[in-house]
């Protein structure tokens, strides 16, 4: 067991790095609604069951309506819009690294706050999103956002058994800031931590761009029990999270 104070996190909506301009994290997914229903043969007991889940992700800090700033990227035109969340945590220090806790998923924004407040005080910024299609996975960090360039990555690997019969591995591509072309992101996995015999499990759209991508492969996979994020790049350099875990 490993407590664990939260100092530092690694936030990213869509392909907007918000860590620095969010304070914070007021909800994350899910709920589950129960149902109740009382038969005549319950033994005098209300019986309850399952029903719809939902989740929200609140997000709450302060704006900068600059050009690039985050209030500006995320705008009230994205009213609506699916975007991807992700929010890592680093287990020691302040920078995320590669086997660290990670949640990601997508989710409809629904609200947007980014001014509310009075004299000397900093202008607020916000966010609501709204789990959608029930893509909200708890899993790790398998490449750290930072800037990668022609050397690629061969990424650390990561001990984690693979998914069971009816389960899957989920993966989020997170792309921020792009000035060069064809990046090509995998998710391998491997018996050992070595990765003596790499398997590519999932391989994302080649992109020149900054995009989201979001992708899985279905079990069972049991017997692999090691995971890596592999990335490639023709020319210049890509500011890129990857997250990958179970669901």
């Amino acid at each position: 067991m490993a407590i664990q104070t939260v100092r530092s996190a690694q936030l990213i909506v869509e392909t907007t790095d918000v860590s620095n301009f969010i304070g914070t994290i007021g909800e994350t997914p899910g709920s589950v609604t129960v149902q109740e229903f009382t038969p005549f043969g319950g033994g005098g007991f209300v019986h309850r069951y399952a029903g719809l889940k939902s989740g929200k992700w609140s997000l709450d800090g302060m704006a900068d309506h600059a050009a690039a700033g985050v209030s500006t990227l995320l705008a009230p035109t994205l009213l609506g819009s699916q975007l991807g969340v992700s929010i890592a945590v680093p287990a020691t220090g302040t920078t995320t690294v590669a086997g660290d806790w990670a949640q990601f998923g997508q989710g409809q924004l629904t609200s947007y706050k980014s001014m509310a407040s009075v004299p000397g005080e900093l202008m607020p910024f916000g966010v609501e999103l709204e789990t959608d299609g029930g893509f909200v996975v708890s899993g790790r960090v398998g490449a750290p956002l930072t800037s990668y360039t022609t050397s690629g990555l061969t990424g650390t690997a990561v001990a984690l058994t693979g998914p069971a019969a009816g389960k899957s591995l989920y993966a989020i591509l997170q792309v921020t800031a792009a000035s060069g072309t064809n990046l090509v992101v995998k998710v391998q996995s491997d018996d050992n931590g070595s990765f003596t015999s790499a398997t590519d499990r999932i391989t994302f759209s080649t992109v020149s761009a900054v995009s989201r991508q979001q992708s899985s492969v279905a079990g069972s996979l049991t017997g692999e029990t090691h995971w890596r994020v592999t990335a490639t790049i023709a020319s210049g350099t890509f500011s890129f999270a990857c997250y990958f875990g179970i669901a």
